[in-house]
């Protein structure tokens, strides 16, 4: 009988500390709430990351029936990657006739830059009737890159915050966001306010953007790369999912590891694409006398 009593004051202390645990706990998010500040920095890099420069027609005004030259210089704007799989695409020449399908470049190094020579006949006058006409060249450019994106989190430890709580001084931190180079975006979106509890789950939503004039697709066999070397980060799906031209954001959860005092994580996203853009250029036609 005694046995029993002292069992079942035993377990009333354990769900009684269990409760207490959860409360303080619960408790102790809700200071996170009001108490913690947390400014963002955003820093973006430019959206440009394939120059493509005309050098002209040669001869600037081609005869009917000649041959003629449109001259491309493409640079790599990237201070750091490699453009690859880098094609230039002859789409469309009107009444001129192409003489290549286009280029295959390959790889264009970082602040470097490939010359790129287009070969063209020009209409007859029978084609043109023996006045003034002109040719517009449509070309698409394509290559492969990466889009990159570093976020910051903050995680504290629960003593930590108490001590601070106690102090009565206020808890700020600051998690940067490096939005890398390309027309592709990757912007990254941790719920909740940071620092984050140790040991806690909070969503993180990776939302990626066309920001660009051209068009994208991905990889085949690619997708969404999202590391961190010490949080636990779990994605049910990390396939891009276009829908009516827009990017279906991606959600994660993450977990926050046991940690001391206050200490900063690094997440990274990557997403490997290939974009495509279409420019136009104009040569006038000359009939030959």
């Amino acid at each position: 009988m005694y046995i029993f009593k002292y069992t079942n004051i035993y377990e009333s202390f354990l769900i009684s500390t269990k409760q207490y645990k959860i409360m303080k706990r619960f408790v102790i998010v809700l200071l996170l709430l009001f108490c913690c500040g947390c400014i963002e920095q955003e820093t973006e890099l430019p959206q440009d990351v394939l120059s493509i420069e005309s050098l002209g027609f040669i001869p600037e005004t081609p005869i009917a029936g000649s041959s003629f030259t449109l001259t491309l210089k493409l640079t790599n704007l990237d201070n750091e990657k490699i453009l690859e799989s880098v094609k230039v695409y002859v789409h469309d020449s009107g009444l001129c006739e192409s003489i290549v399908w286009g280029e295959n470049i390959g790889e264009i190094y970082p602040n470097a830059n490939e010359i790129v020579e287009l070969p063209f006949k020009a209409p007859t006058n029978e084609q043109i009737g023996s006045t003034e006409n002109k040719c517009i060249i449509k070309l698409r450019i394509t290559y492969d890159f990466n889009a990159t994106t570093m976020s910051e989190l903050y995680a504290i430890d629960i003593f930590k915050l108490e001590e601070l709580q106690k102090a009565g001084k206020p808890i700020s931190v600051t998690p940067a966001q490096e939005i890398g180079r390309g027309p592709i975006k990757i912007k990254t979106e941790i719920k909740g306010e940071q620092p984050i509890l140790e040991e806690t789950k909070a969503a993180i939503i990776f939302q990626a953007e066309n920001n660009g004039d051209g068009l994208f697709e991905t990889i085949p066999g690619e997708e969404f790369k999202i590391a961190s070397s010490q949080l636990m980060i779990d994605c049910p799906e990390k396939e891009i999912v276009k829908v009516k031209g827009k990017i279906l954001p991606i959600v994660c959860e993450l977990t926050t590891p046991d940690v001391d005092d206050i200490k900063k994580f690094y997440i990274t996203a990557e997403l490997p694409y290939r974009y495509e853009i279409y420019e136009d250029y104009e040569v006038r036609i000359k009939p030959k006398r």
